[in-house]
């Protein structure tokens, strides 16, 4: 009998290329939301002027609702993340000097970004969050000490490298060490967005991009606007996480039953409802271990995502998925169901192990090859979905009734033999 945990799923796609193309679509939001505030900053003197106070107290304002909303909603990121917003905000009208201060803003902070980016969210008031405050608290104290004893940052520690290095960060505005934190920060922070493609984690890379524009930018009232922005984005992104999960679905990302129920009540009155099911799912999981089975649903979850003629897939529970098509009959629907189908079935996984020294070579020399939903030649094998479809056909029916019998044809597509879409009759 085969180790299962010796074995893990790759894609075919190679990952690097993968995490790079989510990544930039993880940013396109961000990026779109810090041009429109830098726009707003670089032609703020052409809208009505604002009132003084806006400019002294709006950022603080900002950072205490968004630190509020993190606490409510239990984000200790977020709430991290505030404090470090508000420590910059308060290091910017002191009296130290200026290489210092870039350091610590554009070196330091961002490093503090990254790790809280990097970090899981544990709470504010568990020993993980209270550690992580204490420590926070130590590093803030050490600063102010400095900040009093008027300290001038050495040499050594603003520019300590020598070519080749020195020659690339010579257009940098920032000293040698502040750009290399930096750099490595931003990057960080970038490649994490492709990984993790949460609310959360695009508010904190958002504030990190809005934090060294409202620096670099030299117009008036440039780091006020940028920090109340950033401040702004992150708590809407907690309310954003939140959505999603009462409504998503954590393992596919997909919307579950309850956004499901809800849409029902806005469609009208020609629409088709499809219910889809991943063909022998039990037998592949006992072959092939959850942790595999899990990232089966995952891409089967995101071709169904991909349906064409505006249908809207939601994970109903388990292994089984639903699309609705409004506006549409179930005929049309069919094109459109048949070709996630295919999609499905074409799409082949690899699964890279190392087999046991008995298990290396069979006695014949020949490699087995199961039968069944799902094939495997060599180390690859793929899955197969049956897919049933119903519309409403008559002025009494609910979506629960055409639901249903969509469900009976999904019966019908598996007793046929699987890897079919049924319509129903």
């Amino acid at each position: 009998m085969e180790d299962v945990g010796d074995r893990h799923l790759l894609l075919v796609e190679r990952w690097p290329i993968s995490i790079f193309y989510r990544a930039i679509g993880n940013l396109v939001i961000p990026v779109t939301f810090l041009i429109a505030v830098s726009v707003i900053a670089l032609n703020l003197q052409r809208l009505p002027p604002a009132p003084d106070t806006l400019w002294v107290i709006g950022p603080s304002v900002a950072l205490a609702i968004s630190g509020t909303l993190a606490l409510a909603y239990n984000r200790s990121r977020v709430f991290f993340a505030c404090i470090t917003l508000a420590f910059c905000l308060w290091l910017r009208g002191q009296q130290m000097a200026p290489d210092f201060r870039e350091l610590i803003i554009m070196g330091f902070v961002p490093l503090n970004f990254l790790l809280i980016c990097f970090s899981r969210e544990r709470g504010v008031f568990t020993s993980r969050g209270l550690s992580r405050l204490f420590f926070m608290a130590v590093a803030i104290a050490l600063i102010i000490y400095l900040i009093e004893l008027q300290w001038v940052l050495p040499d050594p520690l603003t520019d300590p490298l020598g070519d080749p290095v020195s020659l690339v960060l010579l257009y940098s505005p920032f000293h040698q060490v502040a750009s290399l934190l930096l750099g490595i920060s931003i990057l960080g922070c970038i490649i994490l967005t492709g990984f993790d493609n949460t609310p959360i984690t695009q508010g904190l890379t958002t504030a990190l991009g809005g934090l060294v524009l409202g620096y670099l930018l030299a117009v008036e009232h440039g780091w006020e606007i940028f920090l109340m922005a950033s401040s702004v984005y992150m708590g809407a992104n907690i309310i954003r996480d939140s959505y999603n999960m009462a409504y998503r679905d954590e393992l596919t990302g997909l919307p579950h039953r309850r956004a499901l129920n809800e849409l029902f009540d806005s469609l009208g009155r020609t629409y088709s409802l499809a219910m889809l099911d991943v063909d022998h799912f039990k037998k592949f999981n006992d072959a092939h271990g959850h942790d595999i089975g899990d990232q089966v649903l995952q891409m089967v979850a995101s071709r169904i995502g991909q349906v064409g003629g505006g249908g809207k897939a939601f994970r109903y529970g388990g292994e089984e998925f639903s699309v609705v098509f409004a506006g549409m009959d179930k005929e049309d629907a069919f094109y459109h169901l048949d070709e996630v189908r295919k999609s499905i079935q074409n799409y082949e996984m690899v699964i890279r192990k190392e087999p046991r020294q008995e298990q290396a070579e069979e006695p014949s020399g020949k490699k087995q090859r199961k039968k069944g939903s799902f094939r495997r030649a060599s180390e690859k094998v793929s899955v197969t979905i049956s897919i049933g479809v119903a519309d409403r056909t008559a002025s009494g029916q609910t979506p629960f009734d055409v639901l249903k019998a969509s469900d009976e044809a999904l019966y019908a597509a598996k007793k046929a033999g699987r890897n079919k879409v049924s319509m129903s009759s």
